[in-house]
């Protein structure tokens, strides 16, 4: 809900249209086989288990806190909650190195570096343009590249995305609700 107000703060739906791009799947990322048994975000407290995080103000780690938060667990129970990385990639590659067991971000990503997956939400990516420019042609033509099927047949493989809706105008109602 947080994240959702901070958008909110800065978007008009009168004034923006918003464009969906893709629904992406974010959740854990473990090493292949899960020695440490990994399963939720209640797995974070566990001793013996080393956390490797977001920086602070990415949309991705405001979603993991706000997820915390929904759990009623401690940022101060988690070893290693204010190491910080900048990217899933660099997140994952924590992980797949050893020097942590867990990290929170994009399906991809762990599939990239061979990592298990645990899925825990569902995000939309949209982008919002003035309404003003939705007929502009830079803009059409993003919405044409994001109904391609040449855009569908890449990101297909891309493990936790889906492109069902994407280059749809959509309300603030389907998104923010």
């Amino acid at each position: 809900r947080h994240l959702m107000s901070d958008y909110l703060k800065l978007l008009d739906e009168k004034q923006h249209q918003l464009i969906y791009v893709v629904r992406r799947n974010q959740g854990l990322m473990v090493t292949r086989d899960n020695p440490k048994h990994i399963n939720d975000l209640s797995s974070l407290t566990q001793d013996g288990v080393t956390f490797i995080n977001r920086q602070t103000g990415s949309a991705t780690r405001t979603l993991f806190d706000q997820l915390l938060v929904a759990n009623a667990i401690s940022s101060d129970h988690i070893k290693g909650y204010s190491h910080e990385e900048f990217t899933h990639m660099a997140v994952a590659a924590m992980v797949a190195s050893g020097a942590a067991d867990i990290g929170f971000g994009i399906a991809p990503i762990a599939d990239k570096f061979n990592l298990e997956f645990i899925p825990l939400v569902w995000e939309h990516y949209c982008l919002a343009v003035p309404q003003l420019l939705v007929d502009d042609p830079r803009v059409q033509a993003i919405i044409s590249l994001l109904k391609s099927p040449s855009f569908h047949r890449k990101v297909k493989d891309f493990k936790g995305y889906d492109t069902t809706r994407s280059g749809q105008l959509v309300s603030f109602d389907e998104i923010f609700a």
